[in-house]
Order: C-alpha cells, then structure tokens, then sequence
C-alpha cells in the first residue's frame, strides 16, 4: 500500500514538473511577466484612472492608448534611470522623459470634462506629495 502510494506522489510530482518545463519551452509569459507588459500597465492605469475620475468607456480607451504610447516611449529611459547611480545622468534621464509626459497629459486633457480635470489635477498633487515624502525619506535614512 504504502508503495503504490509513493509511486502515485512521484507520478504526480514527474507530471507536474514536466509541464511546467513544457509552458516555459513554449514561451508562456508568467504571471508576473504579463503584469509588467506595456499593455497591462495601460490597462491597469485605464481602470484606475476610469475608477477615480468617472471616465466613460470611450474615455477609458484613449486613455488606454494615450498611457500606452507614454509607457512604450519612456521604457527605455526607465532602463537607462535603475542602471544609473549619478545624480546628474538621472535627472539628464528625467529631463527626456518629461516630453512625452506632457504629451500624454495635452491628450488626456483633450478629452476630460472640467470636473474630471480638477480631480486629476488633484490626483496628481497628491501623488507629487507621496513621491516628494518618499524621497525625503530615502534622504533622511542615506544621512544616518
């Protein structure tokens, strides 16, 4: 008894091992390599932005598209910004990133009621206010 139990555990064990080695042959993205996709992010901040601000469907979509385009645009110098240790060569890096943020919120302020403008006015100085906390921070425990 106890034999065909321990051959049915390593069967399962052998079977499972097997396909997961099959997926990654295949090329399967994990969970967390889908969650870090330019088309996962845009989505994720479509729905947050929709869930925050009211955005109708169609505003949802060109927002999607507007923070697609953004993303794909300012991936490269995300790289470039963890690589780099040098102050002066990140805020060179921030410095190419702030076009296309200004294009992206020119687009998302084309197609958002007055209302919805003032909340995401609003969102973002909060989020400027947690950033500037967090740098502080980070300051703070590099000084002692």
């Amino acid at each position: 008894m106890k034999q065909i139990i321990l051959l049915a555990a390593a069967f399962l064990t052998i079977s499972t091992a097997a396909r997961a080695q099959e997926n990654q042959a295949l090329g399967a993205q994990t969970e967390s390599q889908t969650k870090r996709s330019p088309d996962y992010k845009a989505k994720k901040d479509a729905e947050r932005a929709q869930k925050k601000l009211g955005l109708s469907d169609a505003q949802k979509l060109k927002w999607q598209a507007a923070s697609l385009e953004r993303i794909k645009a300012n991936e490269p110098f995300k790289s470039q910004m963890k690589v780099t240790t040098d102050k002066t060569e990140k805020q060179k890096i921030a410095a190419q990133i702030k076009p296309n943020l200004k294009k992206f919120n020119d687009t998302v302020n084309g197609f958002l009621t007055a209302d919805q403008k003032t909340k995401w006015e609003e969102m973002k100085k909060e989020k400027k206010e947690t950033r500037r906390g967090k740098v502080k921070q980070q300051q703070e425990s590099e000084n002692d």
